[in-house]
């Protein structure tokens, strides 16, 4: 398995594209050892032949014949080769890297985005990993129980209605923002 971490926008620094280059690294690997397992999988299971499933095994490991034999080698449960558990924690190591690898990107690459109509200032801040309204006067009741039902809290201390910046944040502030223009 991968120690797999994202760093937080605030963890963005010079060497994140570093970090960047090692996931995908990680995940050439993976995937490199996914077909491997798929191949070594396919030929266990077709090839009847003891001898042309070792010949065609060997192919497979750069022949390398204690790795072969290795594989051929009855697990506890009687079955050769991978596992069902392995080839199932590689595919989730691949996924999970994908998925890191697009995540990292989108922090890496996130700008701040600032609008401001009359009645207020929409904010995505990454530094602060924050989505805010700051509103020019007190919103209604309907829209602070809107903005409360979409996760956002009003801070009292800098009176703005804000929370944690995420993808589907963004998405609810933006449909928030289209209620608020229409119903202006």
């Amino acid at each position: 398995m991968h120690d797999i971490r994202i760093p937080r926008n605030s963890d963005i620094t010079a060497d994140s594209t570093d970090k960047l280059e090692n996931l995908r690294i990680q995940l050439a690997e993976a995937e490199r050892l996914q077909a491997t397992m798929r191949k070594v999988t396919a030929i266990i299971k077709k090839e009847r032949n003891p001898a042309r499933q070792v010949w065609k095994l060997m192919h497979c490991f750069n022949n390398d014949r204690n790795l072969t034999l290795r594989f051929l080698k009855p697990h506890h449960d009687g079955s050769i080769g991978y596992t069902k558990e392995q080839l199932a924690a590689n595919r989730a190591d691949v996924r999970n890297l994908k998925n890191s690898i697009v995540s990292l990107e989108k922090v890496m690459f996130a700008r701040d985005i600032e609008e401001v109509t009359h009645n207020y200032i929409y904010r995505e801040d990454i530094k602060e990993n924050r989505i805010m309204f700051i509103f020019t006067r007190k919103p209604g009741e309907l829209m602070r129980a809107m903005l409360q039902n979409k996760g956002f809290r009003l801070s009292s201390t800098r009176e703005v209605w804000s929370q944690q910046w995420t993808d589907k944040a963004v998405m609810e502030a933006r449909q928030i923002k289209v209620i608020m223009d229409v119903t202006d």
